[in-house]
């Protein structure tokens, strides 16, 4: 089925994001995790946590935006890191944002939401070109 994924999504040249969920919470999330990024995604989106189990890395707010600016040099991928300070890079270059809001911390379940709105636009943008 992956295999089958790859083809369909390299030949219609559609955009892939991958959002790590709980990555390093066992060995199997995060065997499977690393299987999906070799299918080579456009984008990675996860917290600190799951972008640092995908790197093997220690855990620290240097670590995550090291963590991050490799595995995208690495891979190819923009990452995305959401935190109290959100991450993106190319592997080249690294842009941050404090735009936390005290609020979501108390709420679950919303990396899904962000991770479903860049999709949409990742697939919005596909189209305007």
């Amino acid at each position: 089925m992956r295999e089958a994924s790859q083809v369909r999504t390299t030949e219609a040249e559609k955009p892939r994001l991958l959002d790590p969920v709980a990555a390093g919470a066992s060995g199997f999330r995060l065997k499977a995790c690393l299987e999906l990024m070799g299918l080579r995604p456009s984008v990675i989106r996860g917290n600190g946590s799951e972008i640092i189990a995908l790197s093997k890395a220690s855990v620290g707010v240097t670590k995550v935006m090291e963590a991050a600016n490799t595995l995208a040099h690495s891979s190819g991928a923009i990452f995305i890191v959401s935190g109290a300070v959100d991450i993106i890079t190319d592997g080249r270059q690294v842009v941050g944002a404090r735009n936390g809001v005290p609020m979501i911390q108390k709420i679950t379940a919303t990396g899904r939401d962000v991770t479903a709105l860049m999709l949409h636009l990742l697939l919005s943008i596909r189209c305007m070109l």
